[in-house]
């Protein structure tokens, strides 16, 4: 059986703007059974997190906690693992197992079918569902929840998509010598080739999906083909699935498209076409002519830069403002809602950020060899480095925070206040809890790396995983996985699990905890490998 695609999601290093001082991140990756599927294995990241008190009230402790382990499988010691996938929720795994000629489908240790084949498992968002590839002979199938549907010459392979809603389905089967695409039961129009890029609206009522033919490529759009052609782009459906926007090749020029219609320009920025929260603004960046760039916000055009940011592009979570970054005359400026910024020698790519009650605006800039936070145009003190993708505003949008460095070390900024200063700082995710009370991070002042919370270090680790590391979701309590030696452990506020081989985490679950769970893996030398899951609970 053929695999389709890492479970694990890759883990991208995030780097300081430093000038002199090249930072190095360590990750371990071992194999669960085959070199199929990785997991999370904790790791040495280098830089990330610090922990100021953000509040000043004295907020109620969260409870102590114990674990909770349920068995979801027993492997058993004859054949072989073909593939695992774990639900968004960490609550369920999917696996395929080789016995003798047939290959088996498995939910939580229950058998689902027996097959020539079978893999491919996909989880709806919501963890409820799921859908994966079987064959029979030389018969082809999607099975969602338990149900096989119509018989296919093929299937593609990592081509099956859950809409946002968890309520509907899409993915792409081959009969004969043609691709359709099938939306829930619906097939579409046969072609040669369908790209992978399937598109499937938050709802489900709308697929967009790109076509390469021997000729020429279009997108197809709720059946109906869009605009020639010569290659593939970005597509995004507005938030309310009214409208969709992308940008494709035309021989020498781009093409972006809004709601079928087509606009030609000489470049456009590979983010394509942004839509705001409510639906109402679409915004892009192109140029007519090269080398001078405009940003087009419900088609009317700023003024002309020679190049604008490719993550500078933003637009308030209240969908009223408007911010991006460009550089004219070799100089660097932000517009923020039409008023434009001093000029600066560079803006530090995707620290364009408004807070989440759209009231305030920050970014990173450079001035000569320096670099500085900008808050609602007030700056910050200088430093030699800022964390790139550290800037972040807390849930109530009254606190500030990012990593800098001066002089060799790392330190978390929270509100102009500058915390100890590390040897490095991971690059997990800076962390206010969902009150904005507590803000914690994950540093290194020896060889073990530590979690900070509130300016309190605690105890030092071999490694601490870079995801999932979160705040629970009802409560103060501080989540994440370390490991000592061989073994990992589920940390919560301190607590420890007991060890584990592995934990499992599912990419589709982003890094924070939706409930304080994981599934683990654990080696009983009579009876095989246990899968289970971990669950803290309050008590």
């Amino acid at each position: 059986m053929t695999q389709t695609g890492q479970w694990l999601a890759s883990h991208p290093q995030r780097h300081m703007t430093f000038k002199a001082t090249q930072f190095r991140h360590s990750a371990a990756f071992p194999n669960l059974f085959r070199s199929f599927f990785k997991i999370i294995l904790l790791i040495s990241v280098w830089w990330s997190h610090v922990v100021f008190a953000a509040g000043e009230s004295e907020a109620p402790q969260p409870p102590p906690h114990f674990f909770k382990e349920s068995c979801l499988a027993q492997l058993p010691l004859a054949g072989q693992l073909l593939e695992l996938r774990i639900s968004p929720d960490n609550a369920h795994i999917a696996y395929s197992y080789y016995f003798g000629t047939n290959v088996t489908a498995w939910l939580d240790g229950v058998q689902l079918g027996s097959y020539d084949d079978a893999g491919n498992f996909v989880f709806s968002p919501d963890g409820r569902h799921l859908a994966y590839i079987c064959r029979r002979g030389w018969d082809y199938s999607l099975v969602r929840d338990c149900q096989e549907g119509a018989k296919y010459t093929d299937i593609g392979k990592g081509c099956v998509f859950f809409s946002g809603d968890s309520q509907h389905l899409a993915y792409l089967a081959r009969r004969g010598s043609k691709w359709i695409a099938v939306h829930d039961t619906k097939e579409g129009k046969g072609y040669d080739r369908i790209g992978k890029a399937v598109v499937l609206s938050h709802d489900g009522s709308r697929l967009a999906y790109p076509v390469i033919e021997k000729k020429e490529d279009f997108t197809v759009v709720d059946g109906e083909e869009g605009v020639r052609c010569d290659g593939l782009g970005s597509f995004h459906f507005s938030p309310d699935v009214k409208h969709y926007g992308y940008v494709v090749p035309l021989r020498e020029k781009w093409l972006v498209v809004l709601d079928g219609k087509a606009e030609q320009y000489s470049e456009v920025l590979s983010n394509g076409v942004i839509f705001s929260r409510d639906s109402k603004k679409s915004i892009y960046a192109a140029a007519e002519e090269a080398g001078r760039f405009r940003v087009y916000l419900n088609g009317a055009k700023s003024k002309e830069f020679e190049s604008i940011g490719t993550s500078l592009l933003a637009i308030s979570p209240d969908s009223q403002r408007v911010a991006y970054g460009g550089k004219r005359e070799g100089k660097w400026r932000v517009m923020i809602d039409e008023k434009e910024t001093p000029a600066y020698d560079g803006i530090m790519a995707e620290s364009l950020v408004f807070s989440p009650d759209s009231a305030h605006v920050a970014f990173a800039f450079q001035r000569g060899t320096q670099w500085f936070v900008a808050l609602d145009g007030k700056e910050s003190k200088a430093y030699e480095g800022i964390g790139a993708g550290s800037v972040v505003f807390s849930p109530d949008s009254k606190h500030l925070a990012f990593v800098a460095g001066r002089n060799g070390k790392f330190m978390a900024v929270l509100d102009d206040a500058e915390g100890q200063p590390y040897s490095d700082i991971g690059a997990h995710d800076l962390l206010f809890s969902h009150d904005s009370r507590h803000f914690a991070y994950v540093a290194r002042q020896t060889k073990g790396w530590l979690v900070v919370v509130d300016e309190k270090p605690g105890k030092e680790y071999e490694s601490i995983a870079l995801r999932p590391f979160s705040f629970a979701p009802n409560d103060h309590s501080l989540a994440f996985v370390a490991s000592e030696g061989e073994k990992y452990f589920f940390v919560v506020d301190g607590k420890e699990s007991k060890r584990y081989e592995q934990f499992l985490y599912s990419p589709q679950a982003g890094n924070a905890f939706k409930s304080l769970q994981l599934v683990a893996t654990t080696n009983d030398a009579v009876f095989g490998r246990r899968l289970v899951c971990v669950e803290a609970l309050g008590r």
